[in-house]
């Protein structure tokens, strides 16, 4: 019904002589009347439920009939993940990603007090490490005032020990403000990685489609099945995937969804939550698995983790069914 019930002394305590306080269930996806209207008829309800209970009628049959109950946030993993490995289960819930098979036990919320060892290491982040012994000792008890961590930055640098030859950065901000608190660490990972860019330098910007090459990749039509552009965006205010939680996700897909249903001519298009969504009033349950497939197989939706490197950096910190998929479908 949309509704949920507390004691009287506020969040998780009890009814004091049969007396329950009432409010909505849901925050984000409706409109404020909605809000109100939804808690109007749904406690009128109850009270006509109560008035007949009190007659000693029975009301079995009236009640809303729910095949799974609703819980908020949402508990436990959706059935497509459930089906993966057990190691893949371990980094898609709530909490940090650790798995002693896979050697992901570094833990960015509870940083040890030196430096683990990065001797086989290879990333762009182990080489700064190297190079400079005392960054860890620097930054270990500073936070940003979001509250990220120099851990959960390096989380994924410490769990994945890379490979010589396809060298990784080792590193991911936690918010804006990581790269300015932890400037020690990113300045020369950023640096090294994107050809000695240096901390003070401007990125330039050009827009102007008709500057773009003339070359047609593969003028055959034999070997390039589907190409795309992808241009990646933050949102300020809110933290990034090594700590951004389930909260978070939730308002930050409400911006982004507003946003995007604003486009218009060929940019307009809809929203697909993933299945099992319930943040999403106009798809309360998310995509049907249908349009998941199909979407999947375009290229258009993100296929469930296989790598320590995307599960310690957070990229998927919580259930599947809770990540955010902002599509754009025309």
């Amino acid at each position: 019904m949309g509704l949920q019930a507390r004691g009287c002394g506020g969040v998780d305590s009890d009814s004091v002589g049969g007396t329950w306080d009432i409010s909505n269930a849901d925050r984000l996806g409706k409109s404020e009347v909605e809000l109100v209207n939804i808690f109007i008829e749904g406690v009128a309800q109850i009270i006509q439920w109560e008035k007949k209970l009190e007659a000693g009628e029975d009301i079995s049959s009236e009640l809303p009939k729910i095949e799974k109950p609703i819980s908020y946030p949402p508990t436990g993993l959706s059935e497509s993940v459930k089906k993966l490995p057990e190691w893949i289960q371990a980094g898609c819930g709530e909490k940090e990603y650790y798995c002693e098979e896979k050697g992901a036990t570094f833990l960015g919320g509870d940083m040890p007090e030196t430096c683990p060892d990065l001797t086989n290491h290879s990333s762009f982040f182990a080489d700064a490490m190297k190079a400079d012994p005392g960054i860890y000792e620097r930054l270990k008890d500073k936070k940003t005032s979001l509250g990220v961590t120099l851990g959960h930055c390096i989380k994924t640098g410490v769990d994945n020990p890379g490979h010589p030859h396809i060298k990784t950065c080792g590193l991911v901000a936690g918010d804006e403000e990581s790269y300015t608190v932890f400037a020690d660490i990113f300045d020369p990972v950023v640096s090294s990685r994107h050809n000695g860019y240096a901390a003070d330098a401007l990125h330039p910007t050009d827009l102007d489609v008709d500057k773009l090459s003339k070359t047609k990749i593969d003028p055959t039509g034999r070997y390039v099945l589907t190409s795309r552009c992808r241009t990646g965006r933050s949102v300020r205010g809110f933290r990034l995937p090594p700590v951004c939680d389930f909260e978070e996700r939730r308002k930050l897909e409400d911006v982004i969804v507003k946003s995007l249903l604003t486009l218009e001519g060929d940019l307009a298009g809809d929203y697909f939550p993933l299945h099992g969504s319930q943040s999403y009033q106009p798809k309360p349950t998310g995509m049907s698995l249908e349009k998941e497939e199909e979407l999947r197989n375009a290229g258009n939706l993100f296929q469930e983790p296989d790598s320590t490197l995307l599960l310690s950096s957070g990229k998927l910190l919580l259930s599947f069914r809770q990540l955010l998929q902002c599509l754009v479908h025309n």
